[in-house]
């Protein structure tokens, strides 16, 4: 359960408290999701409970984080989830590292998975894994992640319509991008539009 605990921070740490974009083509057109994953689910994303190791109280999960970035999760204290779910996340929690990469697609409308409901998706192409989203609040268009999904499950068919993504890039506070990915064709989009504004 550490090992694969700290699979999941090593790729949940490359994109948490970042605003990354991902840009995906559905119906012809070019349209974008925002991810804004926080510290706080990362312990929902395993599937576990912890107790700290003097007060033998359950931890908070912004402290649970930084105790498995820092490598200090003790076997001893991990109380998995009744309902059975411990194992199935944390048996692909260390794909999560595919959210930055062409390996990602992107799950457009709402969707009912076992049962609960989520507005969008980030879904590894293989269907391995789905990180799925909820709105952050009206007002805004970004999207905080909601539950970590195993789709080696039988339910994993209703996940199976998806979108490519044709580019991911974050953005800093000062409005500059830094891109994981952008496909040849959305690269060609981009080079046509600056041509035209140029003119």
């Amino acid at each position: 359960m550490v090992e694969c605990i700290q699979k999941g921070i090593a790729a949940y740490e490359t994109f948490v408290n970042k605003e990354v974009h991902y840009v995906y083509k559905k119906d012809g057109a070019y349209k974008e999701v925002v991810l804004n994953a926080k510290k706080k689910e990362f312990m929902h994303f395993c599937g576990v409970s912890y107790l700290d190791l003097r007060t033998k109280k359950k931890v908070s999960a912004p402290h649970f984080y930084n105790l498995a970035k820092a490598n200090r999760i003790s076997p001893s204290f991990l109380i998995e989830k009744e309902d059975g779910t411990t194992n199935q996340k944390l048996e692909v929690i260390g794909n999560l590292a595919d959210i930055l990469t062409p390996n990602v697609r992107v799950i457009d409308g709402q969707v009912t998975f076992f049962n609960f409901s989520f507005d969008m998706a980030l879904r590894s192409r293989r269907q391995i894994i789905a990180l799925s989203l909820i709105k952050e609040n009206v007002k805004t268009d970004f999207y905080v992640p909601f539950s970590l999904l195993n789709l080696q499950t039988d339910k994993a068919n209703s996940l199976r319509k998806s979108y490519e993504v044709h580019c991911i890039y974050s953005r800093s506070r000062d409005n500059s991008d830094y891109i994981y990915y952008q496909s040849k064709e959305y690269e060609g989009e981009n080079k046509k539009k600056t041509k035209t504004c140029a003119l």
